[in-house]
């Protein structure tokens, strides 16, 4: 299965980026819980959010250390593996893509890739690497090295389930000299550049350090990336250090960024303590929700600043996804009275101060959003007439809702997996509205490890989950597709629906924005109106707390943290990059 971003939590989205999520699912619960907590519709005194900006310290010092924690030790730390949220938090460091996302603009710069050209009529990509580029190990990047880092995703079987949608389209790698390579497509597609640049999709890799027999190691970290692997301590830390040796310290864009001579990833499977962690001073940012900002953090607290700012991407969204291959939610019927039933203005108003909104349907750009199709609103009587419609009804007298099947009832009752304790509290007052209608909701908490191998191997009923910003916004085939409902497919909840099959490969040959956005409108309410899970809320904001030995030049940029320039302020020397 493809390792979508699931929020689980929020710091293992620490990308190169560094997009922040918004509505962490697993957050400082012990933090949020206090008893002197008080929830209300309306916002306390400070509502301070920052509009996003472009600025740098040119003069940021280089050196000192960042200490940040990842939630779950990662499963592996090798790019030949699929790899989880966990690991693309540390590889996202110290492996790189041809080429790099503008934080403030989010077109596609320069990287590894210092330009490109569309040939054959869109059926090819030709690049020209940068020269001088070295790998860790010291060797030199060539462009056997960009076409093998291609070539060995299809090699490696569970790479090419995993990047089935680059699979799809990618006919073969051609070498074109030493520091050039033509890729050629099977058809032309329209995310194509996304696709062959974005290091999540494609890293580049040492041909001659990663053998496909390579992929049985589960630690094997030699990459292009401003960082370099250092150690990794079982259970306690993973340690990674600047290259000297990065192409970007002679790069004008980039010499000003990565500044941070060491980073270390704590281990810490209690999100709950993360604020107590910075408060101790043990780590040096924190994620936090609406309600942690709003009400346990002023604008500068002690040693603690808090931020919040908005950002110009769609953030992602939470949601509740069900197993459709099991009898109760084949009923397209039953899954909308089960979107009926939960309140999600009260949610939004009870756990975000009213920030968050309610989500329609698979992804939020507004132009590629149905304008008619609305966000559901609380309405039990007609998920009542709903479920009746659709044969569930209390035949026992016992208060739980059954329906007949081969001449059995079957009760309606299911178990939802959650990550966090936060997580459950969201949905708690759910579980007692689908309890008064006859139906029986069981929460169950799992570590992530346990969460991720459930939905790969499809050994669940529910589970409340959250796609990132990115993920929305990706082409629509990984996940809602019927091809890829296959057995580590992304497709992990089993929509089928020959329509939505038949949009997205549309979708794919449109020749224009103006076309393929008419048509992602047309395809979003194909599948909101099969309502496949139960959408629930999105935040535009991003927010966080962090030391006050680290300095930032603003909150935020337009499509991400910026952490690449955050800087140490008790580092010993100015960069002379």
């Amino acid at each position: 299965m493809r390792r979508f971003g699931l929020r689980l939590p929020l710091l293992a989205t620490w990308t190169a980026a560094l997009a922040f999520q918004f509505l962490n699912l697993e957050l400082q619960d012990k933090a949020s819980e206090s008893s002197h907590f008080e929830f209300s519709s309306q916002l306390p005194a400070r509502t301070k959010v920052m509009e996003p900006g472009c600025e740098i310290n040119r003069r940021a010092p280089q050196g000192g250390v960042f200490r940040t924690a990842i939630g779950q030790e990662p499963t592996f730390l090798n790019p030949l593996r699929p790899s989880d949220a966990y690991a693309n938090a540390i590889l996202a460091w110290t492996h790189e893509g041809l080429m790099v996302r503008d934080l403030c603009t989010n077109q596609w710069r320069p990287g590894l890739a210092l330009s490109y050209s569309i040939e054959d009529e869109g059926r090819a990509y030709r690049f020209r690497i940068r020269p001088g580029v070295k790998f860790h190990d010291g060797s030199d990047l060539t462009s056997e090295d960009v076409a093998y880092s291609f070539e060995v995703i299809r090699q490696v079987p569970e790479l090419a389930v995993a990047r089935a949608d680059l699979i799809k389209v990618l006919d073969r790698v051609q070498v074109d000299g030493r520091l050039q390579v033509v890729v050629r497509l099977k058809e032309r597609y329209y995310k194509a550049l996304d696709l062959l640049v974005d290091g999540l999709s494609v890293r580049i890799l040492p041909r001659h350090a990663y053998s496909v027999e390579k992929a049985k190691l589960s630690s094997l970290v030699v990459g292009t990336g401003p960082y370099r692997f250092k150690e990794w301590v079982r259970g306690k830390l993973i340690r990674i250090e600047r290259s000297s040796d990065w192409w970007g310290n002679q790069d004008l864009y980039f010499k000003e960024s990565r500044n941070f001579a060491e980073i270390i990833f704590r281990i810490n499977q209690d999100t709950t303590r993360y604020v107590e962690l910075l408060e101790k001073g043990e780590i040096d940012v924190a994620p936090l929700n609406a309600e942690l900002y709003h009400t346990r953090f002023s604008d500068s607290q002690g040693n603690l600043k808090s931020e919040a700012f908005r950002v110009k991407s769609p953030m992602g969204y939470s949601f509740l996804a069900w197993n459709l291959r099991l009898p109760m939610f084949r009923d397209v019927r039953v899954r909308k009275a089960l979107s009926l039933l939960i309140d999600r203005k009260e949610i939004s108003t009870k756990f975000t101060f009213g920030s968050a909104e309610p989500v329609a349907g698979p992804w939020l750009s507004p132009a590629r959003v149905d304008p008619k199709w609305k966000p559901l609103t609380f309405q039990r009587d007609e998920a009542v007439r709903l479920l009746r419609e659709a044969g569930w009804l209390d035949r026992g007298k016992s208060g739980l809702l059954e329906r007949l099947e081969s001449g059995s009832a079957i009760p309606f009752r299911f178990t939802v997996f959650v990550a966090s304790a936060n997580a459950e509290r969201y949905i708690t007052q759910y579980v007692e509205v689908l309890k008064s209608e006859g139906i029986e909701m069981k929460i169950q908490r799992l570590d992530f490890a346990t969460l991720t191998k459930a939905l790969d191997e499809r050994k669940f009923e529910a589970a409340m989950l959250g796609l990132t910003g990115n993920e929305t916004e990706d082409d629509p085939y990984t996940l809602w597709h019927s091809d890829s409902a296959v057995a580590g497919g992304g497709n992990f909840i089993g929509f089928k629906n020959d329509h939505v099959d038949k949009s997205i490969l549309d979708l794919r040959k449109a020749k224009s924005d103006l076309d393929r956005n008419r048509l992602y409108q047309k395809l979003f309410r194909e599948i909101a109106e099969q309502y496949p899970m139960l959408f629930l809320l999105t935040d535009p904001k991003i927010y966080y707390a962090h030391s006050n030995r680290i300095g930032i030049p603003q909150a935020g940029f337009p499509y991400g943290t910026g952490l690449e320039y955050w800087w140490a302020k008790d580092a010993s020397s100015v960069s002379q990059r």
